[in-house]
């Protein structure tokens, strides 16, 4: 008996230890946004699959909010990572503000005819760049160009020479490489918005010499044409379908257009134009042409001509602005004007797209203070870091939109309601959506339950959260202003740490309670004896 007794306990605490241990590996508490005053640790970096990703920024580089203030020479003097808050976000691409300018680089006659290159400024921004995050150049021109033309005002030769040198110099392969450089550039981009100049013709040549350039230094590197700009498909017919014709299915890998607008539906206007350049592209020799969008965004506050909006508005529409090109074909989305606010600082719209306040104008809470989409990002990366896009559905696109994708092999549903295409919103539409599976699905909100990031002191518990149990196959719920995330339960890994120490308690007290058990047995069998 005595054995009997040792090995059903032995037993307990094997399973004990083994659900404590469990518990630790599978939920390992994540690291909190960056905190003023304290130095962030020096680990190396999470190797991430940025190339698969989507979520770009331009620009995503910050002066950390610990350091605001500091003179600038003094900053000069410090090991800064000026993407401490992208990399918490979750953001896995950037597109600099600062572009390989030939006039920065070469600034003058002499420099050129010397071949003389100063690479301070953009040296100093790629080396900042940490590898987690994939890197889209710009090579920009406009001040050597004739006005309103892409006619270069110095020889063809030397601008040649200028986009080969600065490819070979970022390209990482270990010819002529920046010194200390450890993330590669590996896509370029033909100046921006080239379309403002009118020439399609003038740009047409930029692009197929730059494009030439570009692949002999770095065979390897991808090639976009410079972002068309917001003004949709009337921009389109008139600059870059003669481009798209002239060049016949060459000297381009990657197409980019640019939307923006408010955050009301401005962003559903974006499939339209995409589809028009879909069939423009696979009808001049372009079907293996990607396209992508590296600028779109809106704001928060009152711009100067734009109606006001406040964070909660903003904040809805990240998410929209991403999972809805990407499910009709547009591989990645970059959300600008930069992470943190300011631009001309004239109070217009691109002073007010950031993520983070920059102390600027009356409806700003103060320089480094959050807003509700800096959360609402890191959520949306977070739980959809690691689908596969390919196999995207769109379940419903309605007023009401629906949007599967998988994760691992488990279904991961994006869901929100354009309630302001009604006459008459009412504050919830009830949803029902078949998943074919009894298994209990988290809904997430995508926005944090505050109406101020500022408000937000815990990310953790920031978001309205609820588990479903679906009923034969279908989850009936209903849904309000917030986009929401619904994810298959894992109910092994979801267990959270106070949960596990939940479960610990309740495994001792029932070895407890049976060791009583036992023990008032066994007095029994000996008293009878």
């Amino acid at each position: 008996m005595d054995e009997l007794i040792h090995t059903i306990t032995e037993r307990f605490f094997v399973v004990l230890l083994t659900l404590s241990f469990v518990g630790c590996l599978s939920q390992q508490p994540e690291a909190g946004p960056p905190e003023e005053g304290i130095e962030p640790p020096e680990e190396p970096p999470e190797v991430l699959a940025c190339k698969g990703s989507p979520f770009g920024f331009h620009t995503a580089r910050t002066l950390p909010t610990r350091l605001a203030g500091t003179p600038r020479a003094e900053i000069d003097k410090m090991n800064i990572n000026f993407y401490e808050d992208a990399q918490y976000i979750g953001v896995t691409w950037e597109r600099p503000g600062l572009y390989c300018h030939w006039i920065i680089i070469q600034p003058t006659k002499q420099d050129i005819d010397n071949g003389i290159f100063h690479w301070e400024l953009t040296d100093d921004m790629y080396r900042g760049i940490p590898e987690t995050i994939c890197i889209l150049g710009n090579i920009g021109l406009p001040e050597r160009v004739l006005p309103n033309s892409w006619e270069l005002t110095d020889p063809e030769e030397s601008y040649i020479q200028f986009v080969k040198t600065v490819v070979e110099r970022y390209d990482g392969d270990g010819i002529d490489d920046m010194p200390g450089l450890w993330n590669p550039v590996l896509y370029w981009q033909v100046e921006n918005e080239p379309d403002f100049h009118r020439d399609w013709q003038g740009y047409t040549h930029i692009q197929e010499i730059t494009y030439t350039a570009v692949k002999e230094a770095c065979p390897e590197c991808q090639v976009l044409l410079g972002g068309m700009s917001g003004g949709g498909i009337p921009v389109f017919e008139k600059f870059y379908n003669p481009i798209l014709n002239q060049l016949n299915g060459d000297y381009i890998d990657i197409f980019d257009f640019h939307w923006y607008g408010n955050a009301f539906g401005d962003y559903r206007g974006v499939k339209t134009v995409y589809e028009v350049i879909r069939k423009a592209l696979d009808e001049t020799g372009f079907t293996e042409t990607d396209i992508w969008i590296t600028e779109t965004g809106t704001y928060s506050g009152s711009p100067f001509r734009w109606e006001e909006q406040s964070e909660q508005d903003q904040a809805r529409d990240v998410a929209k602005r991403y999972v809805y090109p990407l499910s009709f074909g547009v591989k990645k989305v970059f959300w600008a004007w930069a992470l943190q606010e300011g631009f001309k600082h004239d109070n217009g719209f691109f002073d007010h797209t950031g993520f983070i306040y920059d102390g600027e104008y009356p409806d700003d809470l103060g320089r480094g203070e959050k807003k509700l989409s800096y959360y609402t990002y890191k959520k949306m990366t977070e739980i959809l870091k690691g689908c596969d896009w390919d196999s995207m559905e769109t379940l419903s696109e309605s007023d009401l939109c629906i949007f599967k994708v998988s994760k691992d092999g488990n279904p991961v549903y994006v869901i929100w309601w354009d309630y302001f295409h009604l006459s008459f919103p009412l504050p919830e539409k009830p949803v029902s959506l078949h998943v074919g599976s009894n298994k209990e699905f988290m809904l997430t909100e995508a926005v944090p339950y505050f109406q101020r990031g500022i408000d937000v002191d815990n990310y953790e518990t920031a978001f309205t959260t609820h588990v479903l149990q679906p009923e034969k196959g279908t989850l009936t719920f209903t849904i309000g202003k917030n986009p929401v995330y619904l994810v298959e339960v894992d109910r092994v890994h979801h267990l959270r740490p106070l949960d596990w120490v939940s479960l610990i308690i309740f495994i001792d007290a029932g070895i407890f309670i049976l060791n009583f058990s036992i023990s008032l047995n066994i007095g029994k069998i000996n008293r009878k004896q």
